[in-house]
């Protein structure tokens, strides 16, 4: 590309002919008003015709437009192949998430997020949430991505049984200020939240966490522990029904137990 060419390509360039376009009904009604006409039930048509005696237009033309790369955002595949991670000769071999190979499972070399990860300025960028903390001195710890039941001690549960206890609660408890503040001040009270349910919410959110510091301590075989964590949520999920699962013979050898004799 010529330096004139790339001069062009930063600014917005308008193409070809303006195109004509109706106006929508919420527009004709916006304009019509501003000027006292009556608009109150009337459809598009008969506000197309109430348009010429208010001498508001009933359509526009709107300048197709080729956008510029000035003051936008470097999107993925960008960075990456200003990195030299991705192919520049082969851009449609990637995508957001990866392409699946003939056995179903998602190439991570073909991730545009998998590859970025792994750049390690991205990874060990602050959010915009902890880089607020940092400059007022509070540390903001973020949960899993996925499990915000890990947070806390199971305060997920706590806030969706709150939330739930509200949704229960007749129309006429809620309406109006008053009654609405008394009842969401009701449904985060300990009558609500009681020390039972918060102790099983706890626990309930443990189980999550013993799964992921099994997986980080690997507890697993390797192909299975690499399987795990490419699937992430979904996985964790299954790990955590093997964990809480008590191991019964009568199970996993149910033939031998059965035809023992006596």
């Amino acid at each position: 590309m010529t330096p004139a060419e790339q001069e062009a390509s930063r600014h917005d360039t308008i193409i070809g002919v303006p195109k004509e376009i109706q106006r929508s009904r919420a527009q004709l009604i916006f304009d019509l008003a501003a000027k006292g006409a009556n608009t109150k039930g009337k459809n598009k048509s008969d506000l197309v015709f109430l348009c010429p005696q208010y001498q508001v237009p009933t359509s526009t033309q709107i300048s197709r437009v080729k956008e510029g790369w000035e003051g936008k955002s470097k999107g993925l595949v960008q960075v990456l192949w200003e990195r030299g991670l991705i192919d520049g000769t082969k851009l449609n071999s990637y995508t957001l998430t990866g392409r699946k190979d003939s056995f179903g499972l998602i190439e991570c070399n073909t991730s545009l997020r998998h590859l970025m990860s792994l750049c390690s300025d991205f990874l060990n960028e602050q959010g915009m949430m902890q880089y607020i903390g940092t400059k007022l001195g509070v540390e903001v710890m973020l949960s899993p991505k996925c499990h915000a039941e890990i947070a806390g001690e199971g305060v997920e549960y706590m806030w969706a049984c709150a939330k739930g206890t509200y949704r229960n609660l007749a129309l006429k408890e809620k309406k109006g200020k008053s009654n609405f503040m008394a009842s969401v001040r009701t449904c985060l009270s300990a009558e609500v939240i009681t020390g039972a349910r918060i102790r099983k919410f706890s626990r309930r959110a443990r189980q999550y966490m013993l799964a992921y510091h099994a997986l980080d301590s690997g507890l697993f075989e390797p192909e299975l522990q690499q399987q795990r964590s490419k699937h992430g949520p979904v996985e964790i999920d299954n790990l955590i029904k093997k964990m809480k699962t008590h191991r019964c013979a009568l199970d996993f050898d149910y033939k031998f137990v059965m035809n023992v004799d006596e």
